[in-house]
């Protein structure tokens, strides 16, 4: 995985199938979407058909799309594309259908039979050769990073800003945080280490490594501060989460056997990044989101007092997935003086991994409706656990002028240890 020759013949792979494996994609979309009995109880929670009022952007509308289409009665249109294509994948229609459907696993079989059978051109969005290159190889991103700070930090980023701004590459611009001057992280995980800790393996994810080492220098501090000798290993890779909702099934599981190789199966993996949790080693290692973990790991809280008030967002894959999504603002909890609260709309912010960039009207559509009320009398902090929607309020904050920090749940209580 790390020798770019290999990458780069394995990132031109075709997608094509055998015709036996498309018939059994067609078979598990006609069986999931048999599921649904088209109540309806899904459209309360889906943020596409609050903005469109369009049965197609719906949960239910689109399964009928993916059954017809798996069916031959349809074909896969650019019309097609665009109502499954609109789709955040934030699952909130799951939590609340009777009949347990599993929409997210029928849209990646979708996908993936659309990424099989069409051509390239007529394809969902496909991660680019570059990118795929850059995100697999530890070296490229530590270069990207630097690149990306010195670009920051110097008068080229004005003249870009006016030459693609309207853009995808201006649209990436414009979501990008302040890079902070790139740090070596295994010297950081080095720094306080004694024989008496308890080992962990960290995941540094490929995107929170290029725009946010800020968060994993935080998530290093507290598993040391709370016993904790932390593992980084070299051969990790990235979760591949972007090439799965893109219907590229096989090279997702590349990263995925190559994330299973890097990580010993008997030390617990730790990731700061929810987007990536699922996705990393799912049935060969022991996974814990940092949040969950550190509620198990501090018996005595050690934090100095914070006079602020704090509103704590939980990103869809948290939901999701997790098995405690309330964990983080559990964790806060321990800060002295701290006054949370959480989102009073509990629903997608609309970053939805490249949504923002590829469709940033609906995006922002979804953000401006859920923090209207809560900019009404904004926080002095916005927690939240996902790269991506942080990256997304961060740009939302600056246009309606709030000074408001966003951060990881981790940089607020590194920030408090005493």
């Amino acid at each position: 995985m790390t020798n770019s020759k290999s990458i780069l013949e394995q990132g031109r792979q075709s997608n094509t199938m055998d015709s036996e494996k498309i018939s059994d994609l067609k078979a598990q979309i006609i069986n999931y979407s048999n599921q649904c009995v088209k109540c309806g109880l899904c459209l309360s929670g889906c943020p596409t058909y609050k903005v469109y009022k369009n049965e197609a952007k719906s949960p239910r509308g689109r399964l009928s799309l993916m059954q017809a289409l798996a069916e031959g009665k349809l074909e896969s249109t650019q019309s097609l594309k665009e109502h499954l294509d609109t789709c955040l994948h934030c699952l909130a229609c799951e939590g609340l259908c009777p009949s347990n459907v599993a929409y997210g696993k029928s849209l990646n079989a979708t996908k993936e039979l659309w990424a099989s059978t069409t051509k390239s051109n007529e394809s969902f969005a496909k991660v680019p050769l570059s990118i795929d290159l850059i995100i697999s190889t530890p070296k490229l991103i530590q270069y990207c990073r630097t690149a990306v700070y010195i670009y920051q930090k110097t008068k080229l980023n004005r003249a870009f800003k006016s030459l693609f701004a309207k853009t995808n590459l201006g649209r990436i611009e414009s979501i990008l945080p302040d890079i902070a001057k790139p740090v070596d992280l295994r010297t950081v995980a080095q720094a306080k280490i004694n024989t008496k800790m308890k080992p962990v393996q960290l995941f540094l994810g490929c995107i929170s490594q290029i725009t946010d080492q800020k968060t994993s220098i935080d998530t290093i501090r507290l598993l040391q501060a709370f016993g904790y000798k932390v593992n980084i290993p070299q051969l990790q890779t990235c979760c591949g989460a972007m090439h799965l909702h893109a219907g590229h099934k096989i090279r997702y599981q590349d990263f995925l056997l190559q994330n299973q190789k890097a990580f010993d199966p008997k030390i617990p993996i730790i990731y700061s990044a929810s987007g990536c949790g699922m996705h990393i080693a799912p049935d060969s290692h022991e996974v814990e989101e940092i949040c969950e973990f550190l509620t198990k790991a501090i018996k005595t809280p050690t934090f100095k007092p914070l006079k602020a008030n704090v509103l704590v967002h939980t990103p869809c894959t948290l939901k999701q997935h997790s098995t405690n999504p309330m964990a983080a603002t559990n964790l806060l909890k321990h800060i002295p003086e701290i006054k949370l609260s959480t989102m009073k709309k509990d629903s997608c912010c609309g970053s939805a991994g490249l949504n923002m960039i590829k469709n940033p009207n609906l995006a922002e559509n979804i953000l401006d409706t859920l923090l209207h009320q809560e900019l009404i009398c904004p926080p002095n902090f916005l927690v939240t656990s996902n790269i991506g929607c942080s990256m997304h309020i961060v740009k939302h904050l600056k246009k309606q002028n709030k000074n408001i920090s966003v951060v990881h749940p981790v940089t607020l209580l590194a920030q408090q240890l005493l």
